[in-house]
């Protein structure tokens, strides 16, 4: 299987100077399972929110890498919700909460199966 990524700078963040407030990853996991993420700042926090979208798909990715022996179809569930807020509170530099706000959507597949996680606002 491959997985690949890419996001890009909205023409109004770039207009404005803002930076890209999107962040994605994928990779290979151990025993040949694959991820993807994409983490999505909440624009209208007047905030630093490119910050919180980078350490969320860190931190989906740390995740999906020390739970990759798990069957995607139960893997989403209170341990994987409870390692990741665990890791993305590591990976959080900033001293303002609102730089966290963000939506993830991320997923890990094999050649049998996928699971699909989403969390925020923007999942809805």
């Amino acid at each position: 299987m491959n997985v690949d990524h890419y996001f890009t700078i909205g023409t109004d963040h770039q207009a404005q100077g803002r930076p890209c407030e999107d962040y994605a990853l994928s990779a290979t996991l151990p025993g040949g399972a694959v991820f993807g993420v994409v983490a999505d700042g909440c624009s209208g926090a007047n905030a630093n929110t490119d910050i919180g979208a980078r350490a969320l798909a860190w931190a989906f990715k740390r995740t999906a890498t020390d739970a990759a022996y798990q069957n995607p179809a139960v893997l989403f569930g209170h341990f994987f919700q409870g390692e990741l807020v665990e890791a993305f509170a590591r990976h959080s530099y900033t001293g303002s909460p609102d730089d966290t706000l963000a939506t993830v959507v991320g997923f890990i597949a094999t050649p049998d199966q996928a699971a699909v996680y989403l969390q925020g606002d923007g999942a809805l």
